[in-house]
């Protein structure tokens, strides 16, 4: 599942939102992949997986927990939100401790390629063609997985700091 930075930016603030912890983290990551499996010189199958995860660190002091889960509903927000800072107050305390830090500037991110997200299962059969039909020509056994996938992260901080990027 691929959320933009607008969505990942409001999904963050209503997790920092329901944060009673001192600081907290909020990780969110998610990507959709595109497959075709080939062997014995055809296509055998094709599949689009994709997914999401939520990463909460909550903090009182000195000491931290952390949760993660994949349920974007309200309630499973908060159930995420209350898991990291349960853990967090039965947690010892780490002495080296560091809070979380603020807004930053980052360049823009670099392994990112349009062509690649718009990359259709169709594409990718036809990528595969000639190397089925190279192997038929001389009475070989072609067997292989090709596979395409767009991901991206976000990270956000109650100090501030938010950045989201996206690869493929």
């Amino acid at each position: 599942m691929l959320l933009s930075e607008a969505e990942t930016r409001a999904l963050t603030t209503k997790i920092l939102a329901l944060s009673k912890a001192e600081s907290c983290l909020v990780t969110i990551g998610g990507y959709e992949n595109r497959q075709i499996r080939y062997a014995q010189n055809m296509a055998t199958t094709n599949g689009a997986p994709g997914g999401i995860e939520i990463g909460v660190e909550s903090h009182f002091g000195k000491r931290s927990g952390s949760a993660s889960g994949t349920d974007l509903t309200d309630d499973g927000l908060a159930a995420l939100v209350a898991a990291a800072e349960e853990t967090a107050k039965r947690a010892p305390e780490n002495p080296e401790f560091m809070p979380p830090i603020g807004p930053q500037i980052y360049g823009p991110g670099t392994s990112f390629i349009p062509a690649t997200q718009a990359t259709s299962s169709d594409m990718l059969a036809a990528a595969i063609a000639p190397v089925l039909q190279a192997a038929q020509a001389r009475n070989l056994q072609a067997s292989g997985f090709l596979e395409i996938g767009i991901s991206f992260s976000s990270f956000a901080t109650s100090a501030g700091l938010f950045v989201h990027d996206k690869s493929t």
